[in-house]
């Protein structure tokens, strides 16, 4: 049987669990954020520079059990990847919410100027 866009999903719950368990979700997401192709997770990105931070709208392309969380979120995590790439900078997450039933809105910093909680 092939894959199926149900099945990934399940495959990303059961990699949220497993990184919940072992106390390594948030560095488990960045690493597997970093390794999914920009295509097709990042086909309607849309970013605006705002001072030091960019805002970024995009299709939230996660499982039933993502809460769309600055550190729970795999899209959230491509979306801080793809823009770290594509501006030179380390960025980081700043702040994630939902944007619609099926968008997401992230505001991202700069590593140097984020905060550290």
């Amino acid at each position: 049987m092939a894959p199926t866009p149900a099945s990934s999903l399940e495959v990303e719950d059961a990699l949220l669990r497993v990184g919940e368990r072992l106390g390594l979700k948030v560095m488990l997401l960045r690493l597997v954020a970093a390794e999914l192709p920009d295509n097709p997770w990042m086909l309607d990105l849309s970013l605006e520079d705002e001072a030091d931070l960019v805002r970024a709208r995009t299709s939230h392309l996660c499982g039933s059990s993502c809460q769309a969380s600055r550190s729970g979120c795999l899209t959230a995590f491509k979306v801080e990847d793809v823009v770290s790439k594509r501006t030179g900078r380390v960025m980081a997450i700043e702040h994630v919410e939902r944007d619609g039933p099926e968008r997401i809105a992230i505001v991202l910093r700069p590593l140097s100027a984020s905060r550290h909680d």
